[in-house]
This record gives structure tokens, C-alpha cells and sequence, in this order.
């Protein structure tokens, strides 16, 4: 148990770095930094909830993380299907990469569980309606969900992996980032500078702040309704 909260911990340390001064001057301007300010205390609530803590400690039962999985699908797939429909909008064709898009990969996981019945949850449901929403009446607020749900599979998805794998061996294909990884011109660093350097205004600036919350918010309504899943 000592050993699960020491990776847990770990864990936490390594997906809420603290900018050094020499590189806070240069970011602190952009949107995704902006963000991530305005995210970083219900992220570090998220990153200790009782989810997490269960699927870190190897004490989280299968039906809990295929419910997990089928909500994630739902999301990622009307994510990306709605980032890529603004594919043919100004500056948002940079942000969209194929190599990047999950729902192939987390459907592959779920295939290998191959459960009775996986049918999104209620919240997952609510979720990828305001997607929905949100690509029709402002479809940069998408990027503000992109950067959290990339962003976060981007930097602790190793360690989650790892945890994943003991539990549920041969079924972390959910964090196989080896084909954007091995793009020499793609890194997680440089995506966000595709983000960082579309043009916004501070009302849009201030809308997609306010939207990293709700990403979390949501977040936390569906990793609730995996835990339900399992009594």
C-alpha cells in the first residue's frame, strides 16, 4: 500500500510541474499557461480522487475501468470528430493531429476487455452534448478540452499506463503514444505552441479559462459514475 501512494505521488508531482523562472517569462503569455493556472487546483483535487487513488493502489475492479473506457471513447470520438470538421477553420487545422486522436486506441482497449454491455454513462452522455454545443456556438472553446484531455494523457499517461498494465495487463493501448512521439516535428511541448499561437482575444481567452474548469468538473462526474458502475 506505502509503495501505491509513493507512485501516487509520484504521479502527482510529475503532471503539475512548477515552471522554472527561466521558462515562466516566456510562457506565462500564452493561452495554454493561462490555463493551466486557472485549472491547477481542481486538477490537483481530480488527481486525488478516489478513482485515481483506487486505480493507482491496483484496488480498482474491471467494471469501474471499462465504464472508464466507454466514457472516454464517447468523448475523445466527439472531440475529434468535432476538431476535425473545424479543420477547414483559420489557425484550429494546426491543432488537430491524427496521430494524436485516442478513440481508436481506448476502442482497442474496451475490445480486449470484451464486456457484456458497455454503454456510456449518463455524465459521458451530458458531456459529449455540450461538445457538441460547444462546437457550434464557439468551437475554440474545443481547444480548451483538447489541451486538458491531451495534454494530461500526454504527461502522466506513462505512469498511468504502468498502472493500468498491472491491473489490467494488455489493455493500456489508451496511452500508446508511439506514433506522435516518433514524429520528429511533434512533441507535447511543441502542440501546445500550435495552440499558444492562435490568435485570441482576452474574451476568448477568458471563456476557454472557465472551460478547463468545466473539463474537470465533468471529469470528476464521470469517474463517479465508473466507481457506481462497480457496487
Amino acid at each position: 500500500m506505502r509503495i501505491a501512494e509513493n507512485l501516487l505521488n509520484r504521479f502527482i508531482s510529475l503532471i503539475t510541474p512548477t515552471p522554472s523562472n527561466a521558462t515562466t517569462q516566456s510562457i506565462s503569455n500564452g493561452i495554454t499557461h493561462r490555463m493551466y493556472e486557472a485549472s491547477r487546483d481542481i486538477h490537483k483535487q481530480n488527481q486525488r480522487s478516489e478513482y485515481t487513488q483506487r486505480l493507482a493502489k491496483g484496488i480498482l475492479p474491471e467494471t469501474s475501468y471499462v465504464q472508464h473506457l466507454t466514457d472516454q471513447h464517447l468523448i475523445y470520438q466527439t472531440l475529434e470528430n468535432e476538431m476535425k470538421k473545424q479543420c477547414k477553420a483559420p489557425d484550429m487545422d494546426s491543432v488537430y493531429i491524427e496521430n494524436l486522436c485516442r478513440a481508436p486506441h481506448i476502442y482497442k482497449d474496451i475490445q480486449a476487455f470484451n464486456p457484456a454491455n458497455s454503454t456510456p454513462s449518463a455524465p459521458a452522455k451530458c458531456y459529449a452534448e455540450h461538445l457538441e454545443r460547444c462546437a457550434t456556438t464557439n468551437p475554440r472553446l474545443l481547444l480548451a478540452h483538447a489541451y486538458i484531455l491531451y495534454g494530461g494523457a500526454l504527461t502522466g499517461g506513462f505512469v498511468i499506463k504502468k498502472w493500468v498494465e498491472k491491473s489490467f495487463p494488455g489493455k493500456a493501448e489508451f496511452y500508446n503514444f508511439d506514433l506522435f512521439l516518433q514524429d520528429p516535428d511533434m512533441s507535447k511541448e511543441a502542440w501546445k505552441k500550435r495552440i499558444d499561437a492562435i490568435p485570441l482575444t482576452r474574451q476568448e481567452e477568458n471563456l476557454m479559462c472557465k472551460e478547463a474548469l468545466i473539463v474537470f468538473q465533468l471529469i470528476e462526474k464521470m469517474q463517479q459514475a465508473a466507481l457506481t458502475r462497480a457496487l
